[in-house]
C-alpha cells in the first residue's frame, strides 16, 4: 500500500529526525516528494509511505 501525506513542523519539531523512525521503527518505506524546511521555522514535507496497511497506519499514528 501507498500513501501520500504532506506534513507540517512547528519550529520545534524541525530538527527530529522523522523519516529515520519510520524506516527504523515503522518499518515503511519513505519517498520524500517535496520538502521545505528551515531550522528556527516551520516547514512543511510532502512524503509517499509505501508499507502493509498496518506499518503505515501505526507509523500515521506516531506521526500525529
Amino acid at each position: 500500500m501507498k500513501k501520500r501525506m504532506v506534513l507540517s513542523f512547528p519550529v520545534n519539531k524541525v530538527d527530529e529526525p522523522l523519516t529515520y523512525h519510520l524506516v527504523k521503527d515503522y518499518d515503511v518505506i519513505v519517498n520524500i516528494l517535496n520538502a521545505d524546511i528551515t531550522p528556527g521555522r516551520e516547514g512543511k514535507l510532502l512524503i509517499e509511505m509505501q508499507a502493509s496497511r498496518e506499518k503505515i497506519e501505526k507509523a500515521v499514528k506516531y506521526i500525529e
